[in-house]
């Protein structure tokens, strides 16, 4: 079976935030904006570095919603006339629609304009790099990839619907391209939980294996202990393909959404 087919929507975008604006251009500065692991950046720092290295912008820097450098202080470290923000969040949820919109607010008091992007969890692609970080571990393993099944394990929140959301798009996009025996979106704090989804696949007759895709940027609290001692009472039959923004992809879907131009302009878009 090919893992090639494209599970990218062929419609207009109608993810909250993705109406048109600028696409970011050199001369720019870009800054990613994560939740922050251990109150710092973590792997942002490094998403940075990679998309400088590419010598599009005149400055790629991170900061986090929780911890430090925050948004404001790096907003005026860079030199540029326009800075776009990339929130390095999986969902437009509770985080993207409070804590953000707070920070900006703040930034906004150095008087620079700022460009605010969607969560980049939120990037149609994203599915597809979910769809070949798993395709990637059955190949490691040796399982055929038609009779392994696929669990989107995602946060939840109870406060807000908007990572539930996310992680069920991705999983019907992948549903549809064929590639596994069977996709399913899982919870840490909300149901379906993750070890139910997988105790109910494990079970199904057409399942011999499940590989699980965190919807985490980083190898934190939740994309690496809990999701650890969530798996380890299913052996070697269930495998973990790890977060999804540590995978070496998340880079170019990063620069795709800063090419994209979507977003609105933080003086208007609140």
């Amino acid at each position: 079976m090919s893992t090639t087919r494209s599970i990218c929507p062929k419609g207009p975008a109608t993810d909250p935030g993705t109406g048109a604006g600028p696409a970011a251009e050199p001369g720019d500065a870009v800054i990613l904006c994560a939740h922050g692991v251990r109150a710092r950046p973590g792997i942002a720092e490094a998403h940075a570095r990679a998309l400088e290295q590419r010598a599009r912008y005149a400055a790629v820097r991170a900061c986090c919603l929780f911890g430090t450098p925050d948004l404001a202080t790096t907003v005026h470290s860079v030199d540029a006339a326009r800075i776009h923000v990339v929130p390095l969040l999986m969902a437009d949820g509770y985080t993207s629609r409070t804590a953000l919109p707070r920070a900006v607010a703040r930034a906004m008091r150095e008087g620079r304009p700022l460009h605010v992007h969607p969560p980049v969890g939120l990037h149609p692609a994203m599915s597809e790099l979910i769809r070949d970080q798993a395709h990637a571990l059955c190949r490691a393993r040796g399982w055929a990839a038609e009779t392994t099944a696929l669990v989107l394990a995602a946060h939840g929140s109870p406060r807000d619907s908007g990572s539930r959301q996310a992680a069920q798009q991705h999983a019907a996009r992948l549903a549809t391209s064929g590639t596994f025996a069977r996709v399913a979106a899982a919870f840490l704090e909300l149901a379906p939980r993750v070890p139910v989804t997988i105790a109910r696949l494990t079970t199904a007759p057409d399942v011999a294996h499940v590989v699980v895709v965190g919807l985490f940027l980083d190898s934190g609290p939740h994309g690496r202990d809990d999701m650890a001692t969530l798996l380890r009472p299913f052996g070697e039959t269930v495998a973990y393909a790890g977060p999804i923004g540590t995978a070496p992809g998340f880079v170019d879907i990063i620069a795709a959404a800063l090419a994209a131009g979507r977003g609105a302009d933080a003086d208007t878009a609140a």
